[in-house]
């Protein structure tokens, strides 16, 4: 169900009571761009062989409340962008059952909801995330939190996390925050202009971090790096944890084993407008974190 309603930009009602969507392994950008949309019935889906909900409902502006009560997220990989300037969302049904043991991308998964106040993560199990940058971006109404079972010791990238949250009172379980090697930049920004600072005085653990000012300006050295690869005709969106020493053909198994479906296709990876060399390491092709590279089929 990859891109079934792209940019169906006048759409505002759908039923889809009578899916059978048991066997389906991904819904990537399903209501993207569905900008009218205000309603969508039946989204009691089967999703328990799921592997991405990437851009699910990204800009669903009119949107205002979406129950998945149902949605079995075992097997999810991908919540990248799964909300991403869903505008006037302020209710979102079951968010506080998912699980995400699996889960290994949460970048901008709800930027840009602007109307939202509070948020019950409590259930998230975010110890295999690599990439949390941007996540509540622009949440400008959320006030409120829940974060206490948060778990950051692989966490890559956090910058942007909680930008432009300027009414954020309480983030629950952030006391407990490890943050070991995630870059932090701008992770708050404006943090004295937000309502209930006070509130939200910060103690990590291991790195003694005591307020906000000094977390912004951390800057820990990574032994390990994160790529993003993205096909040429957007179907393909992951993000792989590595090593700057590792070959890149490890990335190449990696991407393979989460897309067997690439692996005896002629593909070119390219990065900083090079052909990447597969015989040689990430560092040597000048492939730093947070590199996006493009993968080209040459068929």
């Amino acid at each position: 169900m990859l891109a079934m309603f792209p940019n169906c930009k006048e759409l505002e009602y759908l039923d889809l009571s009578n899916f059978d969507t048991s066997s389906v392994n991904h819904f990537r950008f399903m209501f993207n761009g569905c900008h009218k949309l205000k309603e969508i019935k039946g989204l009691n889906f089967d999703i328990s062989k799921t592997k991405s909900l990437n851009s699910m409902f990204q800009g669903c502006s009119d949107l205002e409340s979406i129950d998945l009560s149902n949605f079995n997220t075992s097997n999810v990989i991908h919540f990248e962008n799964m909300f991403n300037r869903c505008r006037k969302l302020k209710e979102i049904k079951g968010i506080n059952n998912f699980i995400t043991s699996n889960a290994n991308i949460m970048n901008s998964m709800f930027q840009g909801c602007n109307e939202l106040e509070s948020l019950d993560l409590s259930n998230f199990n975010t110890f295999n995330v690599i990439s949390m940058c941007d996540m509540f971006n622009e949440c400008f109404e959320l006030q409120f939190l829940n974060l206490s079972n948060f778990n950051l010791d692989n966490a890559l990238d956090m910058k942007r996390m909680f930008y432009k949250c300027y009414k954020l009172k309480e983030i629950k379980g952030i006391n407990n925050f490890n943050i070991l090697i995630a870059d932090t930049t701008d992770m708050f920004e404006d943090y004295n202009e937000f309502d209930g600072y006070k509130e939200i005085k910060l103690k990590l653990n291991n790195n003694g971090v005591e307020d906000l000012q000094q977390l912004n300006s951390i800057n820990t050295v990574q032994k390990k790096i994160y790529v993003y690869l993205t096909s040429t005709d957007q179907n393909v969106n992951y993000a792989i944890s590595c090593y700057n020493t590792d070959n890149f053909k490890i990335v190449e198994e990696k991407l393979y084993s989460e897309f067997p479906e690439l692996k005896n296709k002629n593909l070119i990876f390219l990065a900083n407008g090079s052909v990447i060399n597969k015989s040689l390491t990430l560092e040597e092709n000048k492939i730093s974190s947070g590199t996006h590279i493009l993968i080209n089929n040459n068929e």
